[in-house]
């Protein structure tokens, strides 16, 4: 019987997920119905009740067990003497099959929830581009909800802050509202989902992210070099998209919902500040001057706030910068996200929509 190279397979399993990632473009209902509702949930209940029980990490461990695949590869001894050119032909097509793998897993795991129906349709929200008054006015009442958001926390000192997001109940507290966000507009929470803290302090930051969902390993990572009043947002960011949510502004704004409806007064007031920082960027932007003026009435402990998030950040500098910007922006387009890094802000035209949809 004729043996066939098992890196054949890979490559076969590869380019099948790519063309159904292809044709599963123009049939977001299919996906929506069979995949996003259907698989993806069987593939949370696996690994949150086999990985998910782990204490720890599973990364560590798949990055040590691909280091020592790869050393025994390198030094495995070769009983066949074989060209250089032969080599590097093997090589070559191992590679490939390789990278046929990631994708093939990447797609089948998590991936081809980027196909899913857009969360505005789902829950019927016009979303569209928003005029400068608009901004202000967005600006505005981010500013009061998060002056109201700070005065049952503004007593508390930022060792209180560190000592809720260190508390062994914090991680389960943040995930059942997390669910309930969820459910109450519809979608599925299945299994256990874990959110991890990423060791060293700063890995993550040092490239301009603040944490992602590992689809090898079904679990949430967040970088511990954060402030702690960013933990709740990122958090809840994260955990969307362990969920099945891939657009980077959906999952900001299941956060954003999550924090502003919690009864924990510092997970809505870190919710409430992560906002207002995303709303005040987009608006200084438009109105220098305008926005000064504003930020000057705001009370002094928030501000105190902002400028220990961005002396906590400094600690941090970006490696590479644009070398990150360019090939996460390229990676979030090959999936569909056609405004790329722009994608992050899409959150205010969907909580301004929404906030207009809860009025009428």
């Amino acid at each position: 019987m004729l043996k066939i190279d098992s890196r054949w397979y890979w490559i076969f399993l590869g380019v099948l997920a790519i063309l159904f990632r292809i044709i599963l473009d123009n049939a977001p209902e299919t996906v929506e119905r069979y995949y996003s509702r259907g698989i993806f949930p069987a593939i949370r209940y696996i690994f949150d009740y086999t990985i998910g029980l782990i204490p720890f990490a599973t990364l560590y461990i798949l990055i040590f067990g691909v280091l020592c695949f790869v050393l025994l590869k390198i030094f495995r001894k070769n009983k066949k003497r074989r060209s250089l050119k032969k080599r590097l032909i093997s090589f070559v097509f191992s590679l490939f099959a390789f990278v046929s793998a990631v994708v093939f897993l990447f797609l089948f795991l998590w991936g081809f929830n980027y196909n899913r129906i857009p969360v505005e349709q789902q829950i019927k929200l016009e979303v569209r581009p928003l005029s400068k008054s608009e901004l202000l006015e967005e600006f505005m009442l981010s500013t009061e909800a998060l002056e109201q958001a700070y005065l049952p926390i503004q007593n508390m000192a930022e060792e209180d802050f560190l000592y809720r997001i260190q508390s062994a109940e914090f991680e389960a507290a943040l995930r059942e509202k997390v669910s309930q966000t969820f459910k109450g507009l519809g979608y599925p929470t299945p299994g256990r989902l874990r959110a991890r803290m990423l060791y060293p302090k700063g890995s993550l930051l040092r490239i301009s992210t603040a944490g992602f969902y590992l689809p090898f390993t079904g679990e949430c990572h967040l970088d511990p070099g954060l402030h702690p009043l960013q933990i709740p947002y990122v958090m809840a960011h994260e955990l969307s998209h362990g969920y099945g949510i891939g657009d980077e502004g959906s999952c900001n704004f299941f956060a954003y919902l999550t924090c502003m409806t919690a009864d924990d007064p510092f997970i809505k007031y870190a919710g409430a500040l992560s906002y207002w920082r995303s709303v005040a960027g987009q608006y200084r932007s438009f109105d220098p001057g305008h926005y000064k003026q504003l930020r000057a009435q705001i009370s002094p402990g928030i501000l105190a706030h902002v400028k220990a998030i961005s002396q906590q950040m400094n600690k941090y500098p970006d490696i590479f910068p644009r070398i990150r910007d360019a090939t996460y922006n390229a990676y979030l387009k090959t999936q569909g996200i056609e405004e790329g890094l722009k994608n992050y802000s899409r959150v205010l035209l969907l909580v301004h929509a929404y906030r207009k949809t809860k009025a009428d």
